[in-house]
């Protein structure tokens, strides 16, 4: 975990997701998903929060927000946003996803979970961080749960470098086992734990939850990048109605890089 902190220590997490139009997809479906189920008034955990995205945007709205990051550059990002704007409740900490134990059980209305799944790599560590999210929120609560697809992955890696990849048994092993040991020494896919859509429902519903909504957050988006990315205003507004239109559509979830399952702790 100390080489990931690194990573994301060096990495610009603060604009991943406005930073052209192709990224600003998956923050969009995401809040547009969101949106359905939280209110106002909702008292919300933001775990993995980054640089605080959704967390401020929560905040904006009226909602108390907790914010919980493991990489002391995002908290000190996000606590220096708060300090320009002092009249959002927003509470900021420093911690990790799989202990919770300074939180009370049924503390919240909403736990968003939308990063720290990618980086828990073994069984033990990932139960760990859905149990203990679903301890600290209230019966009929609201999870919202976010993953990497591994045919996204696959995809990706044959396209940029398949002289490499096209071997069977190393695409076999992130099919198999959802990680990849080594490859150019990128310390994110080293640290990365990655899911097929079937296996995310499956996961999830070995626990007390009923799924709400299942969807790929930036659909087909990714693999066409220069094409979203040079359409006009007007073009691009049609594109995200199509989008939403179909994102979540079982068929094509697998095309997505980012999956964002939704659920009610039962």
């Amino acid at each position: 975990m100390a080489n990931l902190i690194q990573h994301y220590e060096k990495y610009d997490e603060d604009i991943r997701l406005i930073k052209d139009k192709v990224h600003k997809i998956e923050y969009s479906t995401t809040l547009h998903i969101l949106d359905k189920y939280i209110e106002n008034n909702m008292n919300i955990l933001d775990l993995g929060a980054g640089t605080g995205r959704y967390s401020f945007y929560y905040g904006e709205k009226g909602n108390s927000v907790t914010a919980v990051d493991i990489v002391p550059k995002h908290v000190t990002i996000m606590k220096e946003k708060l300090m320009k704007n002092k009249d959002i409740d927003i509470d900021i900490n420093l911690g990790t996803a799989t202990d919770l134990s300074v939180f009370a059980e049924g503390s919240f209305d909403v736990v968003l979970c939308l990063g720290p799944l990618y980086h828990l790599k073994t069984q033990l560590e990932r139960d760990k961080c859905i149990n203990e999210c679903l301890r600290v929120l209230r019966k009929d609560g609201i999870l919202a749960i976010a993953y990497i697809n591994k045919l996204f992955i696959t995809t990706t890696l044959i396209k940029d470098d398949n002289s490499s990849c096209l071997n069977e048994n190393f695409l076999n092993k992130i099919i198999d086992n959802g990680t990849i040991e080594n490859y150019k020494d990128d310390t994110f896919l080293k640290n990365a734990y990655f899911f097929l859509p079937n296996e995310i429902e499956d996961y999830l519903g070995g626990f007390p939850t009923n799924k709400l909504e299942h969807v790929g957050t930036d659909g087909i988006s990714v693999i066409l990048n220069d094409m979203v990315n040079e359409l006009s205003d007007e073009e691009y507004e049609g594109w995200m109605k199509y989008h939403l239109k179909i994102c979540g559509e079982p068929s094509i979830l697998g095309y997505s890089n980012h999956g964002l399952y939704v659920c009610r702790k039962k």
